[in-house]
């Protein structure tokens, strides 16, 4: 009988140090599951702010490149339609706001927040399909304008300009897309290995 109340107290204490540890465990998990989501809220911000930036570079470029093109003697009509490109550009990022949240990925179901930074990816892709072909129309436009408008000796200086800042524009855009994607693509690895980790 002895023996029997030694084991069961040996049992008892061996139940005990196990929820201790599956306790501690859940802890753990809590405060990995936090850091992980902390750390991908972090690159959401990123994401955030880097659309906040390229809105406050268009809205910066309504007033001034209307007042430069009409400095240079450019039509009415290109700077209307270049003012009007800078909107739709605010207006797009203003739009894509709503797929970033920092706040949804320390508080919201991950599964959600994945199907939000797909239809970011997504609007990026058409945002894409969009202005790279307006762009390419507007340059050619533009040296169309110079040719015709421009003095013979401010031409080339113009030219000269447009032709560096159009390829600055290009690779300034080509990095911001590659930043964005490896963002959001990091993002939605970390929620897949988490998704995973909690068995889901």
């Amino acid at each position: 009988m002895e023996k029997n109340l030694d084991r069961d107290l040996e049992l008892d204490e061996m139940k005990q140090q196990m929820d201790l540890l599956k306790s501690k465990l859940d802890r753990q998990k809590i405060i990995n599951d936090r850091l992980v989501r902390r750390t991908m809220s972090e690159k959401a911000g990123k994401l955030r702010k880097d659309l906040f930036i390229i809105g406050g570079v268009a809205l910066f470029g309504i007033p001034y490149c209307y007042w430069a093109f009409s400095m240079a003697g450019f039509s009415l009509s290109y700077r209307i339609v270049t003012s009007l490109f800078f909107l739709i550009a605010i207006g797009y990022m203003l739009y894509q706001q709503q797929f970033i949240q920092p706040r949804d990925l320390l508080e919201k179901n991950l599964l959600e927040v994945s199907w939000k930074l797909l239809r970011l990816k997504q609007s990026n892709a058409n945002w894409l399909k969009f202005s790279i072909p307006f762009l390419c129309c507007w340059f050619t436009w533009f040296v169309i304008e110079s040719l015709r408008f421009v003095e013979s000796d401010m031409r080339m200086p113009l030219l000269t300009g447009g032709i560096i800042g159009g390829i600055c524009g290009l690779i300034g855009g080509i990095i911001h897309n590659r930043n964005t994607k490896r963002r959001i693509n990091e993002i939605l690895e970390q929620i897949k290995t988490e998704e995973e980790a909690n068995g889901k």
